[in-house]
């Protein structure tokens, strides 16, 4: 079977499974601990939702069954000024030969002067390497390495295991996930078909699903 055919048997399976593409949710490779309710037992976990999230987040659950959250993906970070998420150590919003950085102990991003190339970043040795990809500074994950890329908890470059999760299994642990996640509704109660709402939550760099004006929480 062809790379071809393999793709297109990939896209099939999707679409019966969830039918229409536009409404379509794909699971995240980072899961939360199993709940159970009902005698069964459920997983949620980060969902790639693009019709309902801004470009470059990431649809969360919540501590209740139809509380969903709209966040920045790992790796990215919230610019107020812009109201985008966008990658850290990238050139973003910023102008050319600038990347975005967040300081320790900020939650707003900032422009500074890049000391690499775009897609390049430094590493503790002084040198710039390519992100994203194996080799550099690091060793072969075989032994222990991995590859030079965004530590999405500290968000600094640094060896990293990739993780490749294999998309038939995300789906045969997930079949239900389009089911979990409650349809956008206006005032009134019916579905809506404006853009979810989001706001800012200083503590934790995300922003949140509300109903009403846009204000601290």
């Amino acid at each position: 079977m062809t790379c071809t055919q393999i793709t297109c048997y990939i896209i099939a399976l999707i679409t019966f499974l969830y039918g229409n593409c536009q409404d379509v949710v794909y699971p995240y490779n980072n899961l939360e601990e199993n709940k159970t309710s009902g005698g069964l037992q459920q997983t949620r976990g980060p969902v790639y939702a693009p019709n309902r999230c801004p470009p470059n987040q990431l649809l969360y659950p919540g501590d209740l069954e139809d509380d969903w959250t709209c966040d920045c993906s790992p790796g990215h970070v919230f610019s107020p000024q812009h109201q985008q998420c966008f990658a850290i150590l990238r050139e973003g919003p910023c102008g050319n030969g600038f990347h975005l950085i967040l300081r320790n102990n900020e939650v707003i991003p900032e422009c500074v002067e890049n000391p690499c190339r775009e897609g390049f970043a430094r590493y503790s040795d002084g040198i710039c390497y390519e992100l994203g990809k194996p080799g550099g500074p690091c060793q072969e994950e075989l032994i222990g390495g991995g590859v030079f890329n965004i530590n999405i908890t500290t968000l600094i470059p640094e060896c990293i295991k990739q993780l490749n999760p294999n998309i038939f299994n995300l789906i045969d642990k997930h079949p239900n996930v389009t089911n979990k996640i409650p349809p956008k509704t206006n005032s009134t109660g019916n579905p809506s078909q404006t853009s979810t709402t989001t706001k800012r939550t200083p503590g934790r760099k995300s922003w949140v699903v509300v109903k009403g004006n846009v204000g601290k929480k």
